[in-house]
């Protein structure tokens, strides 16, 4: 009984223990960025671009309340081609220590096709690329990517993030473009963390 009552004890520490360890890992995930796409008042199809974003081909919004090609509320932007950086996100810059998670919901046209691409940039150097064919058209898939820089990225460490969406060929579109960025706990900091549990079962057991 005694037995059981220490190894209680030890895998509640241990739980315990986890969940420091979880938090100090979520504490500092912060989104850095967001757009939906609804600033500007457009109806069906139109060449506009959303405030921020500079166009380099064919590319626009579309009004899915308004645009048979699409099914759904509100916004979302079309591409023919490549549409880069957003400067609402000029002030964050490549930092070390950091995961940044970049994903959007995308959707093909009912009458055409085409492959979607999200890329995250520091300066003009793509950092990483994901890509998806959408199959439907309400926007209920997505596309994500995950990027920590490492020693290779040493180089590019300060400059500013950019974001970039494009297509192959014709016009799958894109909403809700979100950039997280979660700061990674310091292995130092990890092992105080284990430590302090290891010491807290110990004492409970003598």
């Amino acid at each position: 009984m005694k037995l059981n009552t220490q190894m209680k004890s030890t895998m509640s520490l241990a739980a315990a223990m986890g969940s420091l360890v979880l938090a100090a890992t979520s504490a500092n995930a912060a989104v850095i960025f967001t757009e939906t796409f609804e600033d500007n008042d457009i109806s069906g199809f139109s060449n506009d671009v959303e405030t921020g974003w500079v166009k380099t081909s064919s590319a626009g919004l579309v009004d899915l309340d308004d645009a048979a090609q699409f099914t759904g509320t509100g916004q979302a932007a079309w591409t023919n081609g490549t549409q880069t950086t957003t400067a609402s996100i000029l002030s964050d810059v490549l930092a070390v220590g950091t995961t940044y998670t970049l994903s959007s919901e995308i959707a093909k046209r009912t009458d055409l096709g085409g492959t979607a691409t999200i890329q995250l940039l520091a300066g003009t150097t793509v950092l990483d690329e994901v890509s998806a064919t959408p199959t439907a058209s309400d926007f209920s898939e997505s596309i994500q990517l995950i990027f920590t820089p490492d020693g290779s990225h040493a180089g590019l460490i300060g400059q500013t993030l950019a974001i970039r969406i494009g297509v192959d060929s014709v016009q799958p579109a894109f909403d809700n473009v979100v950039l997280d960025a979660t700061a990674v706990p310091e292995p130092s900091s990890t092992a105080l963390l284990g430590l302090g549990g290891l010491a807290l079962v110990f004492r409970r057991r003598k």
